[in-house]
């Protein structure tokens, strides 16, 4: 098994963490990151359920590393999309607080564990 694998758990907690106040306590997580919350807060829940099974593929992935490496490709794949739209948002002068642009340095770095991860031999079924 690769030791990699721990970084699964570790992503999982940290995105779960990420999630839960995205989901259930937006107004309060916006005032604490010093953004305006929105009237409607629909579209700050998805953002958090989509965290969370983020999240869950993470804790399968840690399970189970084996015969999961469809499952590593997704969790990069979402981690690069949420990259890439914080770049984009820099970019823009439209990045509403800072803290997403150090959780999108965490995730790159949770894609180069990943990625080698993937080119673990170990992890090959």
């Amino acid at each position: 098994m690769s030791r990699l694998h721990g970084l699964f758990l570790v992503n999982a907690i940290f995105v779960a963490l990420a999630a839960l106040p995205l989901i259930f306590v937006y107004p309060t997580a916006f005032e604490m990151l010093g953004i305006s919350s929105l009237e409607n807060g629909f579209f700050v829940q998805v953002t958090g359920a989509w965290l969370l099974m983020e999240g869950f593929a993470s804790f399968l992935v840690w399970q189970s590393p084996l015969g999961n490496r469809d499952l590593v490709v997704s969790i990069i794949g979402m981690k690069v999309v949420f990259i890439l739209v914080v770049i984009a948002a820099l970019l823009g002068g439209t990045l509403s607080a800072q803290a997403f642009a150090v959780a999108a340095v965490i995730d790159a770095l949770f894609c180069i564990g990943f990625i080698a991860f993937l080119r673990n031999d170990h992890a090959r079924p």
